[in-house]
């Protein structure tokens, strides 16, 4: 698969997550316990995944740090997340919002990666950003 089928797949993989998500919530009093078991049963399906695959678990010792920023951002953020869509009336709502990350990750990218930004990437930019701002209204 390149890379745009496997963002079909992750965007509907996480839209199902989100639904899934909000049903918890109405299930479970504590969003640390969602986000224990979201966890959990995560580690387990990427051990499962890592042995198919027969893939080496040991990162390189420069990556660590990396990991273990990205390990930090993913329990804050998925908290949040999680709270978010339990007080949302709908959790489009929060997703809607969340997809500005787009833009950030654009503008750091072209920091970053030395990413191109066309003009008409520019104007889905810009589209997303009313999105944003229609949704919290």
């Amino acid at each position: 698969m390149n890379w745009v089928a496997y963002s079909f797949v992750a965007m509907l993989g996480f839209a199902a997550m989100q639904l899934i998500f909000k049903r918890l919530t109405q299930l479970e009093p504590k969003t640390e316990v969602i986000n224990f078991y979201f966890f959990l049963f995560s580690t387990v399906g990427f051990l499962v995944l890592l042995a198919v695959r027969k893939t080496r678990l040991l990162p390189r010792p420069e990556s660590v740090p990396l990991f273990v920023a990205i390990a930090l951002i993913a329990v804050v953020a998925n908290y949040c997340v999680v709270s978010a869509i339990r007080s949302a009336p709908n959790p489009g709502y929060v997703t809607g919002i969340r997809a500005f990350e787009t833009v950030i990750i654009v503008f750091a990218a072209m920091l970053i990666f030395q990413s191109e930004l066309t003009p008409i990437k520019l104007a889905g930019i810009a589209l997303s950003v009313c999105g944003l701002v229609l949704l919290s209204i």
